[in-house]
């Protein structure tokens, strides 16, 4: 059973304890913490550009493909190390000519990828600093009433309404996210030579106290690798491979009011429709696989 670590949470609605208006954490941390998420770059459905997005969409992958077939062997994503693998996908390619770069998981996908898939589909952690910071960003424990759920902005206004007792009694399940006993956790300095998968796993021990180390802290297995692989291709050569396609089919020319936002927002949506192209093409191809391989208590 999923070790249910949000109950030291959970308001005592017969003695309250003084409760931050906010997440209170140093001024140095300030800066670390800093929300850098902005509104997704996706084009609208009525946008000049969507219509090209699936066909570009299947242009890339074929791109993707074709620099895949021209390696001869294919070293599996280990922490960014290279390992021989029988599999060619799932796996990075030796002699890539784009940067391969290391990713993490985040550890809320790690313990059930299906619910947090898009942890995985739509966002590249590069380091421990990332993983921290989107932590921060996606998955802070909002305040929120134990009686009847309710969420809140704030923990003074869910303060305020659970000491007016006038809700009723729901069973709902408690609200998934970090505490900020939690954050404070985090933001600990780190011994600069503990190696950085050691660091995931002390934040993964914070996170879901009591709960069974995963065994990998970052994407592995094919259709993870894969996805990864044909990340760290786009971002070398996706704006390239859009440039050239909307110049074949004669589309550089759209006269629009902000071409360069409708560019990237291009690039970013060819991204994620063939990244979620990937995961599922390769989950029917691997079905014996379990994506994420979540971990149970």
């Amino acid at each position: 059973m999923m070790y249910n670590y949000y109950k030291t949470h959970l308001y005592n609605i017969s003695q309250h304890d003084p409760i931050p208006e906010s997440y209170n954490i140093d001024e140095n941390d300030i800066d670390f913490f800093e929300s850098t998420s902005q509104e997704p770059l996706v084009l609208v459905p009525d946008h000049p550009l969507a219509r090209v997005v699936d066909e570009l969409k299947l242009s890339a992958l074929k791109e993707f493909y074709l620099e895949e077939n021209r390696s001869e062997t294919f070293p599996q994503r280990n922490l960014g190390v290279e390992q021989r693998a029988d599999n060619s996908r799932g796996s990075i390619l030796r002699d890539a000519q784009f940067p391969l770069k290391r990713q993490f998981a985040c550890p809320f996908y790690r313990w059930d990828p299906i619910r947090h898939m898009s942890c995985f589909t739509r966002l590249s952690l590069r380091g421990i600093a990332d993983v921290k910071r989107h932590l921060w960003n996606a998955h802070k424990l909002p305040p929120y009433c134990p009686m009847c759920g309710k969420t809140f902005p704030t923990v003074a206004r869910c303060d305020g309404h659970i000491r007016r007792r006038n809700c009723v009694l729901r069973e709902l399940p408690t609200p998934e996210g970090i505490t900020i006993q939690q954050v404070q956790q985090l933001v600990q300095p780190t011994d600069a030579g503990t190696p950085e998968e050691l660091q995931w796993l002390s934040i993964w021990t914070i996170v879901f106290p009591g709960a069974d180390l995963p065994a990998v802290t970052y994407p592995s297995g094919v259709v993870e690798s894969t996805v990864c692989q044909f990340r760290d291709y786009w971002a070398y050569n996706g704006e390239r491979l859009v440039s050239d396609f909307l110049e074949a089919k004669g589309l550089h020319n759209y006269n629009l009011q902000d071409e360069d936002h409708s560019f990237a927002a291009l690039c970013i949506t060819v991204l994620y429709q063939a990244t979620d192209y990937l995961v599922e093409s390769l989950s029917h191809e691997t079905s014996n696989e379990s994506i994420g391989e979540p971990s149970r208590s």
